[in-house]
């Protein structure tokens, strides 16, 4: 007779406690590398030099700050997936032993028949609770190796949508020095089923994140986490609240504050906390209710003013922070004709303009605060949220949305003998636009005291750094802890592959931070040497 209690300690032999343990260990690195980005960064700002010894200098601290950014992504990406792994071992080892105990406390007096059948069904269940939990690690799997769009796993009607869309793609890309970015997660273009619909995009500079935003028809709002430089979606979590946003348009981040905007209200959430729920998880407002506002089509926040925009009427509303920490309107900007997004830079605006599936292309707009405007600059066709970064500007599009993947209704193209599936542009990626394309400068400034201050900074962030390395070489997750389950050998071994090349990441930034201290130290010596000879010569001559 089949044995229901042999199928359950496989399921229920793991650890779902040593899973969270070693989440724990490399949430605590992503935090310290977060500081070391910092401390890389205001490195960057402090020395006044210019020549080859600068651009050296330059380009080894962004390469520094890339390769920490990549190294973090990295981290965090696999603390996610350890933590909604652990979670949902969690559950499996519950409903294993909901089972189990059916079976233990069956009547003793059973016809053997009967209890032979018994055991049979019992022992399904529970296998198939652990089939289950294996392809939840799979799907984990899955994410972790960065698995580009992957066509095969749509229907035969949304793969040929979305193949047509990256046909206009390759054809757009022809003829722009734009390039494709990030792949905007959860639509139904990448095989997502809830009918999510792209919206506001925001960026953490502190963590080098992309916040993209999503209403559903009828149903929640969410937000998806995406490493910039890997482009991995690295977090996802539905907005709470009593209400919460249930059409996010703009989405906005402003230090540990996120905004969202639906419908003239303002949701505030904390980014640490959207950084630390698990996969899916639901987030409380950080204030007791929606703040009332003007527009929130789309949003933006540069210094101390936030940006609102609204679609309907083509103007932006500006409110400044009062000394309370209240917004307070000041002003009205007028913008171009459906204008999805706005970034806000000094001295101008770019606005993200697009409206139907059917228009051809969605276009950039470079507006300066006189409101001369210039020319479009032409992407791919329902635009939306727009940020800056390093240089770049990245947009979302919206027209991957499941809500977008067959014509409008009021299109008539069959009775002219014309395909109204021809206009659809399904775009499953963010794109980079480089600032230069539109007449841009990037906004940096440079005012620090000395190369011997730098050349500290980076030295102590290798120090941290170092041990750092350490840390994350030990965290380790055994196949075990999963339980004897499909796909956990799999899972296991990606994860730790992940955090292995983490570290060795790691240390090469250990050793180009000691590159950059020996750059930092030799041009110091080189400038004071200079100095002191000119000093003396110069004392030479006085009379």
């Amino acid at each position: 007779m089949v044995d229901p209690e042999i199928a359950y300690k496989k399921v229920v032999s793991g650890d779902a406690a040593r899973i969270r343990s070693e989440a724990d260990v490399l949430e605590a690195a992503a935090r310290k590398l977060r500081t070391a980005r910092e401390d890389i960064t205001e490195a960057a700002a402090v020395p006044v030099w210019s020549g080859d010894a600068a651009k050296s200098f330059v380009t080894r601290v962004g390469g520094l700050d890339q390769g920490l950014g990549v190294t973090r992504g990295a981290v965090v990406q696999a603390r996610h997936a350890l933590d909604t792994a652990a979670t949902a071992y969690a559950s499996a080892v519950t409903e294993a032993d909901a089972v189990i105990e059916t079976w233990r406390n069956r009547e003793t007096d059973l016809v053997p028949a009967f209890e032979a059948i018994y055991a049979v069904v019992l022992n399904a269940a529970i296998v198939n609770i652990g089939k289950t939990f294996g392809k939840k690690l799979s799907v984990l799997d899955a994410a972790l190796t960065g698995q580009d769009l992957d066509l095969d796993a749509l229907d035969e009607e949304t793969r040929k949508w979305v193949e047509e869309g990256l046909g206009k793609n390759d054809e757009w890309l022809k003829n722009s020095q734009s390039l494709l970015g990030p792949l905007i997660p959860n639509t139904a273009a990448t095989g997502d089923d809830r009918g999510l619909i792209p919206q506001g995009l925001g960026y953490d500079p502190a963590t080098g994140t992309l916040v993209q935003g999503y209403y559903q028809d009828g149903g929640p709002s969410y937000l998806a986490l995406i490493d910039e430089t890997s482009g991995r979606e690295i977090g996802e979590v539905k907005l709470g609240g009593s209400p919460g946003p249930n059409h996010a348009g703009g989405v906005s981040v402003d230090g540990d504050n996120v905004y969202v905007f639906d419908n003239g209200a303002m949701y505030t959430y904390s980014m640490t906390a959207i950084q630390s729920a698990g996969h899916g998880e639901t987030v409380p407002q950080s204030n007791d209710g929606p703040t009332k506002v003007d527009g929130g089509s789309y949003s933006a926040v540069h210094g101390n003013k936030l940006y609102l925009g609204d679609f309907e009427n083509d103007r932006m509303y500006v409110y400044e922070r009062g000394p309370g920490g209240q917004w307070v309107k000041v002003g009205t900007v007028p913008t171009p004709n459906e204008t999805q997004g706005v970034l806000v830079r000094d001295g101008e605006y770019v606005f993200s303009t697009s409206y139907t599936r059917h228009q051809d292309n969605s276009s950039l707009y470079v507006q300066d605060f006189d409101g001369n405007r210039s020319g479009p600059y032409e992407l791919p066709s329902m635009s939306q949220g727009i940020v800056e970064v390093d240089g770049e500007l990245i947009v979302t599009y919206e027209s991957g949305a499941e809500k977008f993947d067959s014509p409008s209704g009021w299109n008539l193209g069959k009775l002219w003998g014309v395909d109204d599936y021809r206009d659809l542009w399904a775009n499953p990626y963010m794109t980079r636009t480089p600032l230069s394309e539109l007449g841009l400068k990037g906004d940096f400034e440079v005012d620090p005291p000395t190369l011997k201050e730098a050349g500290g900074l980076v030295d102590d962030a290798a120090s941290r750094l170092i041990t750092l390395t350490q840390s994350v070489r030990g965290a380790k997750v055994p196949q075990a802890a999963f339980g004897d389950v499909p796909h956990a050998n799999t899972f296991a071994t990606t994860v730790n592959t992940m955090i292995a090349n983490a570290a060795d990441s790691l240390r090469t930034g250990v050793t180009a931070m000691n590159a950059a201290v020996t750059l930092l130290d030799g041009s110091r010596s080189t400038y004071v040497k200079t100095d002191d000879v000119v000093g003396q010569g110069m004392r030479a001559r006085q009379p």
